[in-house]
Formats: structure tokens, sequence, C-alpha cells
């Protein structure tokens, strides 16, 4: 009995089983598959930490369903036939002459990672003046509150530019919302639609500040070496320094998202304060502890600092009591099932 993947000759030719059918079908079966609705891919997915990027979701999904649906698929995508290369110049001759057409020149466009690049740099800068204008009203105290709408709706913006500029444009599937939920773009942008309706917080002011130079600085090393790199030997430094302390002002954003988060709160009982805004909040916080490890450092940091301070003999048992309900509350608003199992609790949320 012959083995169906040996070769065997049949009249002097060589006959083989046609493997690139197979792939073709499988192929097929791989663009048609509904992995939104594939209980199975959904649930591996959601155990992949951290989450794939957008550009590299397509190398999990093949690994995942040549394991689980078709063995045949290839790993790698199939390459579309690329097109012959139009001739750079046309040459004709008449007579002893000849003669050679210029080249057909297609106007390229700018790179389009550096454009947007380039609006994102505009837009934290755009951000940034207005904030200035909104704490130093120089052009007086009632446009005040309209420089801080506008800062916030410039952080938005440039959250939006961000993530388009790494995940591409907007998807509507699970897969992408997945991604983009890991990023700290869209975070801010959910940041930004919090502080937008509510009364201008000065304090609210410094996460985007401190996303605003991160990303600057990741952007101009980019692009200034390239376009600009007269403007960048001036700014080297300043650029790198950002850089080299990007830790530090991780850190310190993380543990002002978590202060003020109590201060929404104790806010949220005077007339000025707005409990819907510390409920939209705390959902921001919670959304940041799942993802960013420096909110969830700070919570260990702020709950320990408050620990400290209500372990004094001085400090009535009735303020330990409050603060130990208000920790188990919050400690149920922010771990899930899943949380729970993957990392330790948090002591303060």
């Amino acid at each position: 009995r012959s083995n169906p993947l040996q070769r065997r000759v049949h009249g002097g030719c060589v006959a083989k089983r046609n493997f690139p059918s197979m792939e073709g079908e499988a192929e097929k079966k791989y663009t048609t598959h509904d992995f939104s609705a594939d209980q199975k891919w959904q649930s591996y997915l959601n155990n992949l930490y951290p989450m794939p990027p957008m550009n590299k979701m397509d190398k999990f999904k093949r690994k995942w369903f040549k394991q689980n649906v078709d063995s045949n698929l290839s790993l790698e995508p199939p390459v579309a036939p690329q097109a012959a290369p139009r001739p750079s110049a046309q040459s004709y001759s008449t007579g002893s002459a000849s003669y050679s057409a210029p080249p057909s020149s297609t106007p390229t466009a700018p790179p389009k990672l550096a454009s947007l690049a380039n609006l994102q740099v505009a837009l934290y800068l755009l951000m940034i003046l207005c904030g200035f204008l909104y704490l130093i009203p120089l052009l007086g105290m009632e446009s005040a509150q309209s420089f801080y709408r506008r800062m916030i709706l410039c952080a938005m913006a440039a959250s939006a530019v961000n993530l388009v500029s790494q995940f591409g444009m907007p998807k509507f599937s699970q897969d992408y919302l997945r991604v983009i939920l890991m990023d700290d773009s869209a975070h801010f942008l959910f940041y930004c639609l919090v502080f937008y309706s509510s009364q201008p917080i000065s304090a609210a002011m410094a996460p985007l500040v401190i996303t605003a130079l991160i990303n600057m600085a990741d952007q101009l090393k980019a692009v200034l070496p390239v376009f600009a790199p007269a403007i960048y030997s001036k700014l080297s430094g300043r650029i790198q320094q950002v850089i080299a302390n990007r830790m530090l002002l991780l850190q310190y954003r993380g543990l002002i998202e978590v202060v003020l988060a109590f201060v929404l709160i104790v806010f949220s009982f005077t007339p000025a304060g707005s409990f819907l805004t510390a409920m939209m909040y705390l959902q921001f916080v919670r959304l940041r502890y799942m993802i960013s490890a420096f909110t969830r450092s700070a919570c260990h940091d702020v709950g320990a600092k408050i620990d400290g301070w209500l372990a004094y003999p001085m400090v009535p048992g009735l303020l330990r009591t409050g603060w130990n309900k208000i920790k188990s509350l919050l400690a149920g608003f922010v771990n899930t099932d899943q949380q729970a199992s993957q990392r330790p609790s948090c002591t303060i949320m």
C-alpha cells in the first residue's frame, strides 16, 4: 500500500499530491471565518497578554486557525502579484538622432506617519498653549474657561491621531476594540470626555501635559532628524532628557491619576463638584488599574501611605474602620475575576 504523500511515476511523469489547492481552500475558509462569533478564538484572545498590536493580529489568527480549524493553512499570508514596473523613460529614434522622453513623474505625498506625527505635535503644542492661557488669563477671565475646553479638545484630537497612526482607521470589530483598549491614547480619550463636561479642574491638566511631553519627544525624535536636522540639533538635548525620564514621568502621572480620584470624590459632596464626573472618573481609574502598571503601583503606594497615617495611636478607630470599608468597596469596584486570578489585589483600589 503506497503512501499518499509519496511521489508516484505514471508513464514517465512524476505525480504528487496537489498541496497548493489544499492551501487555497484553507485560505478561503480562513478569510470567511467569523472570528468575532467563535468562542474558542475569543477565549484564546482573552488569554493573550500583552495584547498583540493590530499589525501582528493576523499572525496570531493564522496560528490559532491552523492548530484548531484547518492544518493546511499557511502561516504566511498570500502575496499579491506585483504589477510589471512601468518604464522610467521612453526612447525612440528618427533617422540618425535618438530621443529619450522624460520619465513620467507622479507627485509623491509625504509619508503618512510623518504627517500624522506633525499633526499630533501641533495639537499638543496648541493644547499646552490653551492650558497656559487658562492658568494665566492674559486675554481676560471670561475667556479662561473657553481655553480650558479648547485644551481638552486638542488633547482629544491628539489622542485620536495617535490611535490612527498606530492602529489605522477605526474598524467595527471586537479585535480592533480590544487592541486599542490596551493603549494609553484610548484611555486618555475617555479621560478628556470625562473632564470636558465638568467644571474646570486645574489638576486634571497635569496627566495631559505629561502625556503630551512623552509623545512629543517620541514623535520629534523620529521626524526632526529627517525633515529638520538643524532644529533637531538644537532640541535634541531636551528631547533626550524627556525620553530618559520617561519612567519617572509615568510614575508621576499614575500618582496624579489616583490622587485625582480622591479629589473628585471629595468635591462631589460640594456644590462645585459633580457626582457623575466622579463616577465616570472612577471608571477611568478602573481601566487604568487593569492595564497600567504605573497606576497599580500608585494605588499600592497611596494605600500604604494612608494606612501608615491611620496607624498612629492618636487616630480614632472610627477613621480606621471607615477607611477599611472604603478600601473594600474600591477593591471590589476595580478587581474583576480575571484580574484577581492574574494579579495581586490592590491595597487601595
